[in-house]
């Protein structure tokens, strides 16, 4: 596997990937001249490479979000073929992203900062940016992108923007697969947001307390949305609604940051998003 900046005359292969990875319409797909004007202006493209054939991407644009003295890098886009999925391409691909941020961000003067946005129901893609590469949860958006086709049929587009500093400690950490100093232990009494009762293998959400004050708070997750979603639609829709209702409360009013997402088993797999208010995001 190859990992390398894409070329303008590679851009057409960005399509397929786009409408096989989210399963949407073709209609719905950024076209390959967008990507081809994306990369003469500034944006940051990165493919992965089974001999000739791309088979995922990174894509990035320079962004003022953070309204920094220098642009920073938005990234906009992670899409891999469903074939190529959980088999390290990802993360190859966040890897060979930040070796090129570097030089990038020299070339066209620019802070090698990432901020970045992810479906918090989507497990692996949330493993990858919070545990492998160590974002912060910054904000919390609800319906960001509308209503779309594919794997979002039925659901709200709600995602964390999170924000990278690949040169910082945390994520340096977290990219070498040790200890961070943001790490704490999971330890839930009484800093527990949620709670969740098992039904036929999938968690149904029991409870949602917005009255907590701890400095560390933990977020209950379901370990596969989308087998929910296949399994009791109304059950994931609830999940997404009161879930948008905890994180605008205490990340968006509140002041708490995301800051890690454990995987948990008791005695069913589960998922838990670390919230601290003793953490800032700059």
């Amino acid at each position: 596997m190859e990992i390398r900046l894409v070329k303008p005359e590679e851009c057409r292969q960005l399509v397929p990937i786009q409408i096989a990875a989210w399963k949407m319409e073709p209609e719905e797909a950024m076209p390959h001249h967008f990507f081809v004007a994306a990369i003469k202006t500034g944006s940051l493209v990165v493919g992965a490479y089974d001999g000739d054939k791309m088979v995922g991407f990174i894509y990035s644009f320079p962004s003022l979000a953070f309204q920094r003295d220098l642009p920073t890098h938005e990234m906009d886009m992670m899409a891999v073929y469903p074939e190529y999925q959980r088999l390290g391409v990802a993360q190859a691909l966040f890897q060979g992203y930040f070796r090129e941020l570097g030089p990038h961000c020299e070339r066209w003067k620019m802070e090698p900062l990432v901020s970045g946005t992810f479906d918090p129901f989507l497990s692996h893609n949330a493993h990858i940016y919070v545990r492998k590469f160590g974002s912060i949860g910054a904000k919390f958006i609800t319906d960001l992108y509308g209503e779309m086709s594919g794997i979002y049929e039925g659901l709200r587009t709600d995602r964390f923007q999170t924000l990278f500093r690949p040169l910082g400690v945390h994520s340096q950490a977290r990219m070498r697969g040790l200890p961070s100093d943001l790490d704490v232990p999971y330890e839930p009494e009484g800093r527990s947001i949620n709670t969740i009762e098992f039904e036929d293998d999938l968690p149904r959400l029991e409870s949602v307390s917005l009255e907590l004050d701890s400095d560390v708070l933990f977020y209950k997750m379901p370990y596969d949305i989308a087998l929910m979603k296949a399994k009791n639609l109304p059950m994931a829709v609830d999940w997404q609604q009161r879930t948008a209702q905890a994180f605008n409360h205490y990340i968006n009013q509140g002041g708490w940051v995301m800051t890690d997402y454990l995987r948990q088993q008791n005695p069913k797999p589960f998922n838990v998003y670390v919230l601290r208010r003793d953490v800032t995001v700059e």
